[in-house]
């Protein structure tokens, strides 16, 4: 379980600066978020208490980290693999579509 810890961590320091970043390619930061957010559903799966999870966390990290507990914890390895794709798509495509209304509005802007 530490291992997994520690491989969240380190997830969440490495996309952290990059999505400060307005220069970095934003379809690679949404992809980042999609790996972090299978991390954390891989913790809630694994039974990681919602307050150790919470402990360190910041910013959006605090929200995906409480949704990850909205959803069920599953006893079959199958189920747990799916409620994680589920759960890291349902990140990715909300980052998708967040980046497809800002640049929405920068073009509306710009004319």
């Amino acid at each position: 379980m530490k291992k997994i810890i520690i491989a969240a961590v380190l997830m969440v320091l490495a996309i952290q600066p990059s999505m400060a970043n307005e220069d970095n390619n934003p379809i690679a930061m949404c992809d980042a978020m999609g790996v972090l957010t299978e991390v954390v559903m891989n913790m809630r799966q694994a039974g990681e208490p919602l307050s150790e999870m919470l402990k360190d966390a910041k910013g959006i990290e605090v929200a995906l980290i409480k949704n990850a507990y909205e959803y069920p914890l599953f006893k079959g390895a199958d189920d747990r693999l799916i409620s994680e794709a589920i759960f890291s798509a349902d990140w990715r495509l909300r980052c998708l579509k967040s980046l497809v209304i800002v640049r929405t509005n920068n073009n509306s802007r710009n004319k």
